[in-house]
């Protein structure tokens, strides 16, 4: 998790009252939840721009995948140039994809 993620989450957490030494059992869904919709407060889905913005490309990503391209190659191909694009998306896209094709393997040939 990058740290500005992170840090986010610890100041979420103490403006809501929570105290360092005060253990788990302060922990409850709901103030999980408060905690969440205060960090991820632009993002309902929990996905950002640069995540919204890959998914536009993922017919292209899933040929790319189908040929064996790398994820590095694929995220070469996609980022506009100069863009900074966490790698994780690329991958996560890469993956998902992968998984589909394993999906339509399995029921291809469970006939």
């Amino acid at each position: 998790m990058p740290r500005m993620t992170a840090r986010g989450y610890i100041v979420a957490t103490l403006e809501l009252g929570v105290d360092r030494q005060g253990g788990e059992q302060q922990l409850t869904d709901e103030l999980i939840g408060q905690i969440c919709e205060r960090v991820r407060r632009a993002r309902p889905d929990g996905h950002g721009e640069s995540w919204h913005k890959l998914l536009k490309e993922e017919k292209r990503i899933k040929a790319w995948v189908d040929e064996g391209l790398t994820v590095v190659k694929i995220d070469i191909l996609v980022a506009p140039p100069g863009s900074r694009r966490p790698p994780s998306h690329s991958g996560a896209l890469c993956d998902r994809a992968l998984r589909r094709l394993e999906e339509t393997a399995d029921h291809s040939t469970r006939r």
